[in-house]
């Protein structure tokens, strides 16, 4: 349960949980950290009707839209810079610089859609660190929202193992639905000077009200790589230069 469950009315019974992180999952911040193919790809099509749809499940946006709010204000990227995969597009800027825009994500309960969200995450490379930013926009209040992430070594493809982590930050108790929610400044900033090659990785957690469990979205940067070791600066590779599993979402209790 996330962080000390706040009950309003009657609590549901998560029955069947059909978008997970995976088995043996027992932190809010840990979805990134054995990521698995998500269940439930059932819900997100056509068939069943939405009426036979059980359990706790999120589907990315078929029309493949951004928050306009979220991408405003950002550079217009070179065509060799964007790379979209199935759950958003990433923008190299420069050596130092990478985005990911996440397209929009419908998260259910049954057959009750209970909210859309959308994320826009950023990552900075300066000499050995590398630091992120990031703003989320949902329609409808989330309670208990929670920033994670870390460092992991590994180059193009690979999942990697973590060198360091982001010290998990809570956000307010309740955030009302169409608040813009900006990742807290100072966040978090990990060093690495070990690794030809690593990737930092961002996750957002919420619960929606009177339910169980969490949602979750997550992201990795394209793999930022050192010519030689021990390492005094490191550049993003290529746009297309991810990470196994990049990016995902679901539900976990």
């Amino acid at each position: 349960m996330h962080r000390g469950m706040k009950i309003r009315h009657v609590m549901r019974t998560m029955a069947v949980i059909v978008l997970a992180a995976g088995a043996g999952l027992t932190s809010p911040h840990a979805a990134f950290a054995a990521p698995t193919p998500a269940r439930g790809a059932q819900n997100c099509a056509s068939a069943p009707p939405q009426s036979k749809r059980v359990g706790a499940w999120m589907c990315v946006d078929a029309s493949h839209k951004v928050d306009p709010k979220l991408t405003a204000n950002r550079p217009a990227p070179l065509a060799t810079t964007t790379y979209c995969i199935t759950e958003g597009c990433y923008y190299r800027y420069s050596d130092t610089w990478v985005q990911f825009a996440g397209y929009g994500l419908y998260y259910f309960y049954g057959d009750e859609q209970l909210g859309e969200m959308f994320h826009n995450f950023n990552w900075y490379l300066n000499g050995t660190n590398t630091t992120q930013t990031a703003a989320v926009d949902i329609d409808h209040e989330v309670d208990f929202p929670e920033w994670s992430g870390s460092l992991f070594n590994g180059a193009a493809g690979v999942n990697g193992s973590v060198i360091h982590d982001c010290t998990t930050t809570d956000g307010p108790a309740e955030v009302p639905g169409g608040v813009t929610q900006y990742q807290p400044p100072g966040f978090c900033t990990l060093s690495d000077n070990r690794n030809y090659d690593h990737n930092m990785v961002l996750q957002y957690s919420w619960q929606a009200p009177d339910t169980s469990g969490y949602y979750w979205v997550y992201a990795k940067s394209v793999v930022a790589h050192s010519g030689s070791l021990p390492a005094t600066s490191y550049i993003f590779n290529g746009v297309s230069s991810l990470p196994a599993n990049p990016a995902s979402q679901g539900w976990d209790a």
